[in-house]
C-alpha cells in the first residue's frame, strides 16, 4: 500500500484528496521508488478532465515523472539506495511509484529532487522531437511556440546545446525575459505576426524546424514561418484539433510534417530514447545551464493551486509536487 492523490469522485475534474492505494508487485526489470517529488504536466490536467486516459495496464494515478530513491529493484542496474529520476506512464502523484528500470536516470549532480522530477518528461520530449524527429543539427534554425512553458523551456536549452538560432513565441513580456535568459529570441505573439516577425529574423528565409504545441489555429502561420526542406513537428493542439491545409504551400517549401507522442510509445522506444538522451544530453546537465527552471514547489494538498496556473498559462518553466509530506 501506499499514499496517493486519487479523485474524490469517479468524474471528470473530480477533486484530488490523499487515500491509499494498492501497488501492484514489482515486474521482472522494474524498480520501486521512494517519491521525493513529482513533476507536474499539462497531460496531467487532460487526464484529469477524462481527455488522456492512461495506457492499457498502466497506472490510473496522475503523474508522469518523479525523481526519489530505489527502494527495490528487480533490474540489474538499480540498487537500493540509489537516487533516480524517472519517466512513467502513470502513477507519480504517489509516495511510492513503480519504473521500468531502463526509463530510470540517475540524478544529476547538484540537482535536487524537485529539479530532477521535472527533468524526465519534458526533457524527453523536448530531445524527441528536436533530434529524433526533427533531425536538427548545428546552424540550423528552430521555432519553438510556448517558449515559456515546461517542454518549451527545455527544447529552448537542449537547441542551444546543438548549435541552433532559437526563437520563441511567448505571451508576456515576464515571460519574454525569461526565454532570453535561456538564449532565444522571444516573439511576443499578442503584439506581434508571427509569420512576418521570423521573416524579419531569418532574412525572409524561414525556419528550418518549426516545434508545434498549437495545431489547428495556427497552421496556416507556421507554413508561412518555415523554410524550404523544412520539417514541423506538432506535440499537440492548444489552439483547435482541425483546419484547411492549402498543400501548394508544402509543395513549393517540400516539408514535412510530424506528429509526435510520448506517453503511448512502445517500452522499446521509450529505452532507446531515454538511452540516447543519457549520451547525448544527460552529461551536460549539472554542470552546466541546463537544467529545468522550478516556477514552484506545491504540497501535495495544494495540487488543485499548482494544476490552476497551469491551466492559466501563468508557469514559467516547470511545476513540482513535494515528497514526502503525504501523513
Amino acid at each position: 500500500m501506499t499514499y496517493a492523490l486519487l479523485p474524490d469522485r469517479n468524474e471528470s475534474n473530480a477533486g484530488l484528496r490523499i487515500a491509499r492505494a494498492e501497488l501492484p508487485s514489482l515486474a521482472p526489470n522494474q524498480v520501486l521508488i521512494d517519491v521525493g517529488a513529482a513533476g507536474v504536466n499539462r497531460a496531467d490536467l487532460l487526464q484529469r478532465a477524462g481527455h488522456y486516459p492512461p495506457p492499457k495496464g498502466a497506472s490510473t494515478i496522475l503523474g508522469l515523472e518523479v525523481a526519489g530513491t530505489v527502494i527495490e529493484s528487480q533490474h540489474r542496474h538499480w540498487t537500493a539506495g540509489d537516487r533516480v529520476m524517472a519517466l512513467l506512464d502513470g502513477g507519480g502523484y504517489s509516495q511510492q511509484a513503480i519504473a521500468e528500470g531502463e526509463l530510470c536516470m540517475p540524478m544529476p549532480q547538484g540537482f535536487d529532487f524537485h529539479q530532477a522530477a521535472a527533468t524526465p518528461e519534458a526533457f524527453l520530449t523536448a530531445y524527441q522531437c528536436l533530434v529524433l524527429e526533427g533531425r536538427l543539427v548545428p546552424g540550423q534554425s528552430v521555432l519553438i511556440h510556448g517558449g515559456a512553458g515546461g517542454v518549451g523551456h527545455c527544447a529552448i536549452q537542449v537547441a542551444n546545446a546543438l548549435g541552433a538560432n532559437v526563437y520563441t513565441t511567448v505571451s508576456t513580456d515576464d515571460k519574454a525575459e525569461f526565454v532570453e535568459s535561456l538564449g532565444a529570441t522571444p516573439i511576443l505573439y499578442h503584439d506581434t505576426d508571427v509569420a512576418r516577425s521570423i521573416e524579419k529574423h531569418t532574412g525572409k528565409r524561414g525556419v528550418d524546424l518549426l516545434l508545434d504545441a498549437l495545431g489547428g489555429g495556427a497552421l496556416a502561420s507556421n507554413i508561412q514561418c518555415l523554410a524550404v526542406d523544412s520539417t514541423l513537428v506538432n506535440i499537440a493542439m492548444m489552439s483547435g484539433r482541425t483546419a484547411s491545409l492549402d498543400f501548394s504551400q508544402m509543395l513549393k517549401k517540400r516539408i514535412t510534417l510530424k506528429s509526435s507522442t510520448l506517453r503511448s510509445r512502445s517500452l522499446m522506444y521509450k529505452s532507446q530514447l531515454v538511452s540516447a538522451f543519457k549520451n547525448d544530453v544527460l552529461p551536460l546537465m549539472g554542470q552546466s545551464s541546463i537544467y529545468p527552471r522550478i516556477d514552484g514547489t506545491y504540497h501535495w494538498l495544494d495540487i488543485d493551486v499548482a494544476h490552476d496556473r497551469m491551466r492559466k498559462n501563468l508557469i514559467k518553466g516547470k511545476v513540482a509536487l513535494a515528497g514526502h509530506w503525504f501523513v
